[in-house]
């Protein structure tokens, strides 16, 4: 990944979080729900992969935006092209 986009993006508020596995997957994404009390909430977030992989956090996933606390979203088109996760709040 271009260290130019990492030392941009992370300066302008945003927070990267690398994973080797699944595992610091998992864990990277209860540490930022913790981090923002946003268990037991409404989550945007229109893909079924995404979903299932992420379904044993108690959250309540829907097709529209109103009364989400974040929206969680494959970053494909938003910020990379390797289909990594981005999480948005």
């Amino acid at each position: 990944m271009d260290e130019r986009f990492i030392h941009n993006f992370t300066s302008q508020g945003g927070r990267f979080l690398y994973s080797l596995d699944e595992s610091e997957v998992q864990a990277n994404f209860e540490d930022v729900l913790v981090e923002h009390d946003f268990f037991e909430t409404n989550v945007l977030c229109t893909d079924l992969n995404l979903r299932n992989r992420f379904n044993g956090f108690n959250l309540r996933f829907s097709d529209v935006h109103e009364d989400c606390s974040f929206f969680l979203t494959t970053c494909e088109y938003i910020i990379s092209d390797n289909g990594g996760n981005f999480i948005f709040f």
